[in-house]
């Protein structure tokens, strides 16, 4: 399958690539591995759900991804940038240019308006955007809070708190979207919501997405799933949209097998039918070549067939 995909579209660069990256805690002696020896890649445009219990690193890692935390070891590189080699102030402004946060607790700043919360990574951000309040406005109407900017965040529920949130990430357009337990802290009505909003956005925009989960039905988005154990990545799944593309590569292949089957009977036929064609072709050449021996043979003439009435 990935043979195929490599042919019918170009190659494309990941957007993450980690290597053998791990993260310590504590000092020596008393050290806490949270993050031990991962390695893969995001591929634009994906949905990657990261699942484990408590504490098998998954918010860990997911915060070394968004360059919130240097304190790894191994290779780490974001949109072909190694993560290491880049200065505080680059990294910073790689954050805050392509990539969009979304956390459990919302991080909503109470003595602020709805707005204002959405702007308010436009303040630390690189060159300010000149039609960035537009921007505002269009991506509060997005998650359908429009009518409440001028609001604070404590006369919100906790699932319109959480679209606040996704309208902050969304501001400046990111490429990649990091979240931490984003249905974490709602009802599974309010929670489904949010899941839909995030496959409307993949769908529409082509964003990248991973996210940090404990939730089975997230799964409906797509996406692998990465499962971590004790900091180690301990298994991979496809998604079940990969699984779908999967499945009807292997039907079309059957299908051009059954083709294919069906073209070599008919050139087999076909064969057959031409091994016959110069046997009847000499056969008329020898009556022909007779007739016309007979033909000499009586003065030039060929011998006159008898007719009924002769027979009379």
């Amino acid at each position: 399958m990935k043979a195929r995909d490599s042919q019918s579209r170009p190659e494309r660069a990941p957007i993450i690539r980690a290597r053998q990256v791990s993260r310590r805690f504590g000092a020596r002696g008393a050290e806490c591995t949270a993050v031990s020896g991962v390695s893969f890649q995001v591929q634009p445009g994906e949905v990657v759900l990261l699942f484990g219990p408590s504490g098998s690193g998954k918010s860990t890692l997911l915060g070394l991804l968004g360059g919130l935390d240097r304190a790894y070891t191994g290779q780490l590189e974001l949109f072909g940038q190694d993560l290491g080699r880049l200065s505080d102030r680059a990294l910073s402004a790689l954050r805050g240019e392509r990539i969009g946060f979304v956390f459990q607790s919302f991080h909503l700043l109470e003595h602020l308006s709805v707005k204002d919360n959405v702007l308010a990574p436009s303040l630390f951000a690189g060159a300010p955007l000149p039609d960035i309040d537009r921007r505002a406005d269009e991506v509060l109407e997005r998650v359908g809070l429009l009518a409440r900017a001028a609001d604070s965040p404590s006369q919100l529920s906790g699932g319109q708190r959480q679209r606040v949130a996704i309208a902050r990430a969304l501001l400046r357009r990111p490429k990649l979207m990091l979240c931490d337990e984003p249905t974490g802290n709602l009802d599974r009505q309010t929670g489904e919501s949010i899941i839909d909003l995030f496959g409307e956005l993949h769908a529409e925009l082509g964003t990248t997405f991973v996210i940090v989960t404990h939730e089975e039905r997230l799964r409906r988005l797509g996406g692998r799933a990465l499962h971590l154990e004790d900091g180690q990545l301990v298994r991979e799944e496809p998604g079940i949209l990969d699984d779908q593309t999967q499945a009807e590569a292997t039907q079309g292949d059957a299908s051009q097998g059954e083709a294919a089957s069906s073209h070599s009977q008919s050139t087999e036929r076909d064969d057959e039918r031409g091994d016959h064609e110069p046997r009847r072709d000499a056969a008329q050449a020898e009556a022909a070549q007779g007739e016309a021996t007979r033909g000499d043979a009586h003065g030039g003439q060929a011998p006159r067939v008898a007719r009924a009435e002769d027979v009379e």
